[in-house]
């Protein structure tokens, strides 16, 4: 009678066992997630640097070939240098405003790479907690048959109904 009781238990913790596995494998999942999203919000952060730096390394060499300029008519070069700076002014102005939009796209994707990161959190926190209850559910259910069971066994042992 006591081996009848010791294998009643069995299907109850390979269902616990089988239900961890399945919540730790879910979690496992959505780390690899947010680590993937996080190296790509790295990578573009980086990609955006370097071509902030690519853009200044380029307006120094043009200011200073400006600088440098000049053929002895300064009359006529002061007129162009003017005009020019002029221009300069304008595409200046051009250039900040793009590289502030520029920066309101990094935060606006910074921003939701954490809030992504937030959801994915209370998501599996929320998953967890529907498993945990499924599989208590599950066990409950479980060891109610088994009684059921034991009894149905126990009136067969005595006999009959």
């Amino acid at each position: 009678m006591s081996i009848l009781k010791y294998a009643a238990g069995v299907p109850v913790v390979a269902a616990v066992v089988a239900s961890l596995y399945g919540g730790l494998s879910y979690v496992n999942a959505l780390q690899n997630t947010v680590e993937l999203n996080e190296k790509t919000i790295i990578t573009m952060e980086l990609t955006i640097q370097a071509n902030n730096d690519k853009i200044n390394m380029r307006l120094d060499n043009e200011v200073s070939k400006i600088m440098t300029w000049g053929n002895g008519n300064f009359e006529n070069d002061n007129i162009r240098i003017n005009n020019v700076e002029g221009g300069m002014l304008r595409a200046r102005e051009e250039l900040t405003r793009e590289l502030a939009n520029l920066n309101i796209m990094i935060a606006k994707a910074i921003t939701l790479g954490e809030s992504l990161r937030e959801a994915q959190y209370k998501l599996a926190s929320e998953a967890e907690l529907r498993a945990l209850e499924e599989m208590v559910r599950t066990a409950s259910d479980l060891v109610r048959q088994q009684g059921y069971d034991v009894k149905e066994l126990a009136r067969q042992m005595n006999g009959g109904y």
